[in-house]
């Protein structure tokens, strides 16, 4: 009996071996493939139960159980299911005799065993370890040992002893032995398998024509593959091209790669080179490179990006940032000079324009004491208008030297305190005006971070209109508040407010209230110089605010304004 397990053993073994001639029989999933596995199996039982142990006449044993074992775990389920109704056909019509019960059972068990075998290591896990075939060998065989219970006449009582110690040493070691060549085949023909995909991968990826891929050989530069977009982008047919090394086709020559240096850079790093193409034309690329395994040999792998557009575009950005720089250098000498024509024209003003305009107001002076009270009415009138325009022209003067200042003028922000501030301009206003009555509210603790200097000159135009454009208005009211905005991009930015009941203006005129010079109402209502406003908004310009009115006639106006982007409400 250990001879012919022997022999089944060595046949089952040279199954194992036809599957590694034959990969795809364990790694192709289809129905063909399906079929010939089972074939395969239930054949090599055939041949199994062709050289059998004959116990009697009609019983028999040979190695079908661990055949059909391995068809259930090492393949699909239909196939061993397929392999045992080959096998029980053959037993029960070719062999036939008392014995057929038993072996169809056995058939049945080993490859239903199998299947839950390899549903375990499929679907739970289950690591066909040695020992674990060793002990699945055991239940295939111990299931053959109670499948001998159905022989007619109590055979079993003279079968099982001459089998058992066989059946349960030999056949569950024969199993397990197998299995591992088994696995060992099916681990191979997976890693054949899988590396057949990825070089059909890569030849699906190096073939595209969008991106140009260069193989060479590592020190030499030679080239030894190169896909379809090299070939477009280059102009050489791919033959030419595995006869040219990468200084071919490079303008300015450089050392070929090698792998240790290619391996010591970060994998892929760029390299910026000028490539020369089969028409002679010249262009600048990016070369992405690193080490590969090529058909077994270090190869460099390159991906080769054209940037010629992109190159040219940052030579015209330079050149333009160049003539920009110059430009602007000549611009700041230019303004340079203008603000030194500035300051001349300033200084001008205020020595050579005020000389006679004091002498007049001067001499006019003199006259009013020394026969002022000789002259008529009319000529009294006059003296009087010579002397008030006299003082006029002064405070235009002063604005237009402070309108011009503010654009020079060095800001030195600091918290101001606003409300304070405000105060102190309203008190100057009522003891300048001591018989007028108005209602003055301003908010507590506003704060703000400017120049002191210059938005004291804001305050004081805006609170002196308020106070002046509501001279004529009962129970005049003046306000100024603080509220930060509550939504949108400038959430959280303060937004101050000068509002009063005065005259008001049509909002039609509003854009020529911040402009030089230009009034609403005549001097004679009002009056002023028409400097105020612009120089407002001058200031609140350098500060990085802004400024905007609503009004209506007859119902006062409201100035806001804003301070910039350190004025933010930010609320703990």
């Amino acid at each position: 009996m250990p001879v012919q397990i022997l022999q089944n053993i060595a046949l089952i073994i040279t199954i194992a071996a036809f599957y590694n001639i034959l990969p795809q029989l364990t790694y192709e999933k289809s129905l063909r493939m399906t079929i010939l596995n089972g074939l395969l199996f239930g054949l090599t039982a055939i041949l199994a139960m062709s050289a059998p142990f004959t116990a009697t006449k009609g019983i028999i044993y040979d190695g079908r159980s661990i055949v059909m074992a391995l068809a259930g775990v090492f393949s699909d389920p239909t196939s061993a299911i397929m392999a045992g109704i080959i096998a029980s056909l053959f037993r029960v019509f070719a062999i036939g005799g008392s014995g057929s019960i038993p072996g169809v059972l056995t058939i049945a068990g080993s490859v239903a065993i199998g299947i839950l075998v390899r549903s375990r290591n499929k679907n739970h896990g289950l690591k066909l370890s040695f020992p674990v075939l060793l002990l699945t060998g055991f239940a295939v065989h111990i299931f053959m040992i109670l499948a001998q219970f159905a022989l007619p006449n109590q055979a079993w009582k003279i079968v099982i002893p001459s089998i058992l110690p066989t059946v349960l040493t030999l056949y569950p070691l024969g199993f397990a032995v197998t299995s591992l060549f088994f696995l060992e085949n099916k681990k191979h023909i997976a890693e054949h398998f899988q590396l057949k995909e990825s070089e059909a991968r890569y030849r699906s990826i190096f073939q595209n024509r969008h991106t140009v891929m260069v193989i060479s050989e590592p020190g030499t530069g030679q080239i030894i593959d190169v896909n379809p977009a090299a070939e477009e982008f280059y102009g050489w047919p791919r033959a030419k091209m595995l006869d040219m090394q990468l200084s071919d086709i490079r303008v300015q020559e450089a050392p070929a790669i090698e792998v240790g240096e290619a391996e010591s850079k970060t994998p892929f790093s760029p390299s910026k080179s000028r490539n020369r193409l089969s028409s002679g034309e010249v262009r600048d690329v990016e070369v992405f490179s690193g080490p590969i395994e090529y058909f077994g040999k270090r190869a460099i792998f390159s991906i080769v990006h054209d940037t010629t557009s992109r190159v040219e575009a940052e030579r015209t950005i330079q050149q333009m940032n160049q003539t920009l720089e110059q430009k602007v250098r000549e611009r700041t000498v230019e303004l340079e000079e203008t603000n030194g024509e500035l300051k001349a024209f300033a200084y001008s003003v205020s020595h050579d324009l005020r000389a006679p305009l004091r002498a007049i107001e001067g001499f006019s002076s003199l006259l009013k004491e020394n026969i002022g009270g000789h002259l008529e009415q009319r000529e009294q009138h006059y003296l009087e208008r010579i002397t008030y325009n006299s003082k006029k022209m002064d405070c235009l003067i002063d604005d237009l030297l402070r309108f011009s200042r503010v654009s020079s003028q060095p800001i030195a922000f600091s918290l101001v305190d606003l409300s304070g501030m405000a105060g102190v301009i309203i008190e100057d206003l009522r003891l300048a005006d001591p018989d007028r009555q108005a209602s003055v509210s301003i908010q507590e603790g506003m704060t703000a971070y400017a120049d002191e200097a210059l938005i004291g000159i804001v305050l004081s135009n805006l609170l002196g209109n308020a106070w002046k454009f509501t001279a004529k208005t009962a129970d005049a009211t003046i306000r100024f508040q603080c509220e930060p905005v509550n939504n949108g991009e400038r959430e959280g930015e303060k937004v101050f407010s000068i509002s009063d009941n005065g005259i008001g203006f049509d909002m039609a005129y509003a854009d020529k209230l911040f402009s030089p010079f230009q009034r609403l109402h005549t001097e004679a209502e009002f009056p002023g110089t028409g400097i105020g406003l612009s120089l407002v908004r001058r200031i609140l310009s350098r500060h990085g605010g802004r400024i905007w009115v609503q009004a209506a006639p007859d119902q006062g106006a409201q100035f806001f304004f804003t301070l910039g982007g350190n004025n933010v409400d930010n609320p703990a």
